[in-house]
């Protein structure tokens, strides 16, 4: 079994109020378990060798939208930048 480990070392949430950052990060977490599952996720993933360093697409976020939703924008955006 093949088992992916993920450092997010700097997390910025401008504008996110601090009370719905937990909410953010559990929805981020949530989908990055949920991607990683997928072996084909998994495998382009693991195939792409040890990655020290990934910069994941920057977000338009609107005002009205969910914490929950920006946090699964967020994991497949990393997601994006390993199969990249």
């Amino acid at each position: 079994m093949k088992r992916v480990h993920v450092h997010i070392d700097r997390l910025v949430l401008r504008g996110v109020p601090g009370g719905d950052q937990a909410a953010l990060v559990e929805a981020l977490n949530e989908e990055l378990r949920q991607r990683f599952a997928d072996p084909g996720v998994l495998e382009a993933v693991t195939t792409g060798g040890n990655r020290k360093r990934l910069q994941a697409d920057k977000l338009r976020i609107t005002p009205q939208q969910s914490v929950q939703r920006t946090g699964r924008q967020l994991a497949r955006s990393i997601v994006r930048g390993f199969r990249s």
